[in-house]
């Protein structure tokens, strides 16, 4: 797991407005928040805070002040879990 900075992702376009760099994403379907995330995954968006900060969960991107996940990253995120029952 790691922080990404909205400084290279293709999908964002950055501005510069009153001299902050202000991430906008092109197309919110693509991407979910914290409080999204932590619904379907069944935690609390605490736990997700927790895990940024330890470096565990699916990735996450810093744009402005918020963070939002990938679709693609919290999916490959849960793909690469164990599953109870089954060999390691």
């Amino acid at each position: 797991m790691g922080v990404l900075l909205c400084c290279g992702p293709p999908d964002v376009q950055r501005r510069l407005i009153g001299g902050l760099m202000v991430a906008i994403l092109k197309s919110n379907s693509h991407w979910l928040s914290t409080a999204q995330v932590a619904a379907e995954l069944g935690l609390a968006s605490s736990t997700l805070r927790h895990w940024r900060k330890i470096a565990f969960g699916p990735k996450a991107v810093l744009c402005g002040r918020q963070f939002r996940y990938r679709r693609s990253d919290v999916d490959a995120w849960l793909a690469s879990r164990p599953v109870m029952g089954e060999e390691m």
